[in-house]
């Protein structure tokens, strides 16, 4: 994974080659983690970044939103996840 800086978000860039018999993916996208007492939230989606550029060997997947919010509930860890992606099927 490749990290960039921009801003206050962090940048990466994730490639993946999941088998012979699916086109290899990657993404470009930005997250940003807020943290308060007792909550963790992650916000992650897709951007463009010169220095990742499209290439032929991945299609390039679009990440339009991924959440996590995990929450300490007492003993408890109350966790939700949402996320909506276009892999881009070709």
């Amino acid at each position: 994974m490749l990290h960039l800086s921009v801003r206050n978000n962090e940048c990466c860039s994730h490639s993946v080659a999941p088998s012979m018999f699916v086109a290899n993916r990657d993404f470009v996208f930005c997250r940003d983690i807020y943290r308060e007492a007792d909550v963790l939230e992650l916000l992650c989606t897709s951007v463009t970044h010169d220095s990742v550029p499209e290439t032929s060997s991945f299609v390039r997947a679009n990440l339009i939103i991924a959440a996590w919010h995990l929450e300490q509930i007492g003993d408890d860890l109350k966790v939700v996840f949402i996320q909506q992606t276009d892999f881009r099927y070709c």
